[in-house]
């Protein structure tokens, strides 16, 4: 049977401002300022009358998919909320056996650069996505801090960066070269 309606609510701190104008939700905190655009899909956000400081997202005339949808924008306003008032850092740790795995970091053009993965000649060229920040630890550089406001850009460069740097066609219990991502945090 199809539901008329499906809602889900998400509570605003009194520190965070929010507006939604034209289908895009601007979020502004102490850590800066976040925009999600939700416009190819068919859903109503709205700041409630009766609660001063809650969002609702809305769907009417549901089929099955509708209600993951109405959930996944709830969540990623959630930690738009997160974010712009506390932050999220990745912690990747650098694994390797043989070949020291090199990262150098160019601020001019906010990328980072992996090279000597494996004994392999290429690099691998990493742009960051804007309001990602890296810090690389200074003894040895066996670790690479990603820390931001947007945790779906933090997880895209992480995502990224552990795709591009596994081991293909060998065995995964023998050859654990690699960069891997060992802790998820709120700063």
């Amino acid at each position: 049977m199809r539901s008329i309606l499906l809602q889900c609510s998400v509570e605003i701190p009194g520190d965070v401002i929010c507006s939604i104008k034209n289908k895009i939700i601007k979020i502004k905190g102490t850590k800066g300022i976040l925009q999600y655009s939700y416009k190819k899909s068919n859903i109503l956000v709205f700041k409630d009358s009766t609660y001063k400081n809650v969002l609702r997202i809305q769907r009417y005339y549901n089929s099955k998919k509708a209600p993951s949808i109405v959930r996944t924008i709830a969540a990623i306003i959630y930690n738009m909320i997160i974010g712009v008032k506390r932050g999220f850092s990745f912690q990747m740790k650098l694994v390797y056996r043989h070949f020291p795995i090199n990262v150098k970091y160019y601020h001019e053009q906010k990328s980072i650069v992996i090279s000597n993965y494996f004994g392999q000649k290429n690099s691998y060229i990493f742009f960051l996505p804007p309001g990602v920040y890296i810090k690389l630890t200074e003894d040895q550089k066996k670790d690479l801090t990603f820390y931001g406001t947007s945790l779906e850009s933090i997880g895209l460069i992480c995502g990224l960066v552990k795709q591009v740097c596994s081991i293909n066609n060998k065995d995964c219990r023998k050859f654990l070269d690699g960069i891997y991502i060992s802790s998820k945090k709120l700063l």
